[in-house]
């Protein structure tokens, strides 16, 4: 029984432990945890980078979407007017 009270106790000071450096890494400004939220984005950046590193095949696909969303978009400033020709 006094085995159970003992890890209990040190399970729950270790949460603590945890969460105090936690809050010191979060006032330096180094990651975001309880107190502050992170910028819009951020948990997406974070998946995407996640997804990059367990699917390499995933992460090329959305490059290659990407560039092509950004060509178009180039290709649409020039000013040759919307397009198919109609005003």
């Amino acid at each position: 029984m006094m085995t159970w009270l003992a890890v209990a106790a040190l399970a729950i000071a270790g949460l603590w432990l945890a969460d105090t450096l936690l809050l010191h890494a979060e006032a330096q400004g180094w990651i975001y945890y309880r107190r502050r939220r992170g910028s819009p984005g951020t948990s997406a950046a974070a998946a995407m980078t996640l997804q990059a590193f367990f699917q390499p095949a995933a992460q090329s696909a959305v490059t290659q979407l990407v560039d092509r969303e950004a060509s178009r978009r180039e290709d649409d400033d020039e000013g040759d007017g919307p397009r198919g020709g109609h005003r």
